[in-house]
């Protein structure tokens, strides 16, 4: 019998440790994170209210032919798109100030971690190694994202 799945199930449950751990740096800004979630709703919702204003010009221009309709429905567009706007900007901004915010949590504890250590460990490691690990591997905790494609 092959002993790989065990081996499979112990990384998987090695990574959510990891990820438990991880998120006890991310958990003193969940207020700031839910700010991110708001932005998003709003721009979701904005994006719905897009397709009403849609349907109450046609409605209101071609089959009912109310002159009202022809102000309000510009206006309602400069609204929803700022609203628009203030919510892509807002999920954003907040999730990834988050993210750096565990970044710069990681980083101090690993230059907390490197105070504690003994001289001769320092000694006998490259600086360069060490500080790689300070900047560029606690970096690859940060997911990447694709570039955004505006429509």
């Amino acid at each position: 019998m092959s002993t790989a799945p065990a081996a499979g199930l112990t990384a998987a449950g090695d990574s959510w440790a990891i990820y438990r751990r991880l998120l006890k740096y991310a958990k003193p800004y969940l207020g700031v994170f839910l700010i991110g979630v708001m932005g998003s709703i709003l721009f979701a919702t904005s994006n719905a209210a897009l397709a009403y204003l849609v349907k109450k010009f046609l409605n209101g221009a071609f089959l009912v032919k109310n002159p009202a309709v022809l102000w309000e429905v510009p206006l309602g567009v400069v609204v929803l798109f700022t609203l628009r706007g203030i919510g892509d900007y807002v999920q954003s901004y907040y999730p990834s100030w988050v993210g750096r915010q565990v970044i710069k949590g990681l980083r101090h504890d690993v230059f907390s971690h490197y105070l504690r250590l003994p001289t001769a460990y320092l000694d006998g490691q490259q600086s360069g190694h060490l500080l790689s690990k300070l900047t560029n591997n606690i970096e690859l905790v940060r997911p990447r994202r694709p570039a955004r494609r505006f429509p």
